[in-house]
């Protein structure tokens, strides 16, 4: 059975992170969305906690933060 997915589906996360140019973040996101490719990826850089939110089926909080650790920068989730 094919199960498409619509929007009430999607769980949102958001990350707090280090990160702080577009040129990383664009870094960023493009190597998640190869990991991730049902999830979509942005970063907020204006806000204060340099925001990376992920919109998806489902959420794998703890590889996302390793994935962004491995880039050599800092995430943890929002509270």
């Amino acid at each position: 059975m094919n199960r498409s997915i619509n929007k009430q589906d999607m769980l949102v996360e958001v990350f707090k992170t280090n990160v702080s140019h577009p040129a990383e973040a664009r870094e960023i996101v493009n190597m998640l969305q190869r990991k991730f490719p049902v999830h979509r990826f942005n970063f907020a850089l204006d806000d204060g906690d340099r925001i990376l939110r992920t919109v998806g089926p489902s959420v794998f909080t703890d590889k996302i933060i390793e994935a962004v650790r491995e880039l050599g920068f800092y995430a943890e989730v929002l509270e």
